[in-house]
């Protein structure tokens, strides 16, 4: 049943005023243990697939004070771009009451908190050539077109750091888009966003009732970086003199459409010259199919729908 993933426990065994308490919170009662897994498992299930997932017993025995002490390991691999992997120890205390149900359940784990939640933004380097010889050391080949220091601002998608876009995976930097770009003559800059950013999305829907409920808004969970996106697009112009061409890469393409809906017509008039989307899902899953948007994207659209400001600015879109 894999509990440790899923919260599936049996629920007869624990006293209704039960403490459940690991690294990162202590709380009392059966019901609020039921209802936070209600909120955490369709993230948890999206994020880390079943079949991707496991919890290995590794010791379990009884203690003379009647406690029961388990052992163990869970893993997992996170559907993320850059492919995190959790992997942590640990054991569980379960202290049983005067009627024999468990009245307080304490996880440790072999690592703290910290360092568990920093498995999140560790990616996994993986060497590959990008041109005849990169490797060995051959310079990236020059490209055929080159424009005239038009100003663009990388929009990075869910789950990325804007250093993904200068050195991704810690490669060379003439390898990464934003290298690519300047070769070709565009003044070009990334929204800083930090990949410990995202997990503010997650705390965001978490507090949010309407995101909870599949009502969410980019403005509710995600405004952060429309504010760090706005920032940046100002910065653009401030340091060019021009308004500047958006690369939104996978979310960051619905978030960029986002920000022109939140800031208006006005504003994008005298910022943006267009918006380019790469890999962008722009319409949210069909019905009864798992909203990893909780909601943003459908409102979006329906407040701001398409090309909205096509008269004032060009759009395109690379599937």
């Amino acid at each position: 049943r894999q509990y440790l993933w899923s919260g599936d426990i049996d629920l007869e065994l624990y006293d209704e005023d039960c403490t459940f308490t690991d690294p990162t919170i202590s709380f009392k009662g059966l019901s609020k243990f039921l209802s936070n897994m209600r909120s955490l498992n369709p993230i948890v299930d999206a994020l880390v697939q079943k079949e991707r997932r496991r919890c290995i017993l590794q010791d379990i025995k009884l203690e003379e004070t009647g406690e029961v002490i388990a052992k163990w390991r869970m893993v997992g691999d996170v559907q993320l771009p850059w492919s995190p992997r959790i992997d942590i120890g640990g054991r569980t205390k379960y202290t049983p009451g005067s009627d024999g149900r468990i009245q307080s359940y304490s996880e440790q784990w072999d690592i703290d908190a910290g360092e568990a939640l920093a498995q999140l933004i560790q990616p996994k380097k993986e060497a590959v050539d990008h041109w005849p010889m990169q490797l060995e050391g051959a310079p990236p080949p020059k490209p055929e077109v080159v424009f005239q220091k038009l100003p663009v601002v990388l929009l990075p998608g869910f789950g990325n750091d804007a250093k993904d876009y200068a050195e991704p995976l810690g490669q060379d930097q003439n390898v990464g888009l934003r290298s690519c770009l300047e070769r070709r003559g565009l003044l070009t800059s990334v929204v800083p966003v930090k990949r410990s950013d995202w997990l503010r999305v997650f705390l965001g829907i978490l507090l949010d009732d309407d995101a909870r409920a599949g009502n969410g808004t980019a403005r509710g969970a995600y405004g952060w970086y429309l504010d760090l996106t706005k920032t940046a697009i100002e910065e653009s112009l401030a340091s060019t003199g021009q308004p500047a061409i958006l690369i939104g890469h996978s979310a960051g393409g619905w978030l960029g459409r986002a920000v022109l809906e939140r800031e208006g017509l006005e504003w994008a008039q005298k910022h943006v010259q267009g918006l380019v989307t790469l890999g962008t899902p722009h319409r949210p899953p069909p019905e009864g199919q798992m909203d990893m948007t909780f909601g943003c994207l459908r409102n979006l659209n329906k407040a701001h729908p398409g090309a909205y400001f096509s008269d004032d600015m060009f759009y395109v879109s690379v599937a």
